[in-house]
């Protein structure tokens, strides 16, 4: 098999879940053997959240390190929020992440789809898809992928959510977590 036709496996995975500390987390993907991790929390921050100054000195710790970040897990339409929450709040995120995310060269941004709400209420889906496709559309923009995680968030609440979320949503594309519970 000539060079150009092999694949080469990237593993990585939240090293956040070890530690907050970020020389934890390196230490830890160097334990692993890994060249990757997937960027969430920082101290007690999302990587898109964290000062300017904290994510320059991310930044250089990681390329002293010579690791690199497979995607950023963000908090854009995460559980954690519902579809009434502040729109500002969701568009501030994606101006942080998209200029970070090109200087670490990451290509992927995993996103939610808001809380669902209470079972038999409005889901006010019609805002939901609006929201997401400006999401998607604006890292689209910038030449990253917006990845929608399976989680406690109205596109992982079921197999026929996560189907409509494709079809209201042109461009958003899935990656299943095997750590998130299934409903």
């Amino acid at each position: 098999m000539s060079s150009k036709n092999k694949s080469t496996i990237t593993l990585s995975g939240f090293t956040d879940e070890a530690s907050n500390d970020l020389d934890k987390q390196i230490q830890v993907t160097k334990e692993l053997g890994w060249s990757h991790l997937s960027a969430r929390t920082i101290g007690d921050q999302n990587i898109h959240d964290v000062s300017d100054d904290e994510f320059e000195l991310v930044h250089q710790k990681l390329n002293d390190a010579d690791i690199q970040v497979a995607e950023f897990g963000t908090l854009i339409g995460s559980w954690g929020k519902t579809i009434h929450s502040d729109w500002q709040l969701t568009l501030d995120e994606i101006n942080r992440a998209i200029p970070r995310m090109k200087k670490l060269g990451v290509r992927f941004a995993r996103i939610m789809s808001y809380a669902q709400e209470p079972w038999g209420n409005d889901q006010f889906e019609k805002e939901r898809f609006r929201r997401l496709n400006i999401i998607v559309k604006r890292f689209s923009d910038a030449g990253l992928g917006a990845l929608h995680e399976n989680c406690m968030n109205w596109g992982g609440f079921s197999a026929d959510h996560t189907l409509r979320l494709l079809e209201e949503v042109p461009g958003i594309r899935l990656v299943f977590d095997t750590g998130n519970p299934i409903f």
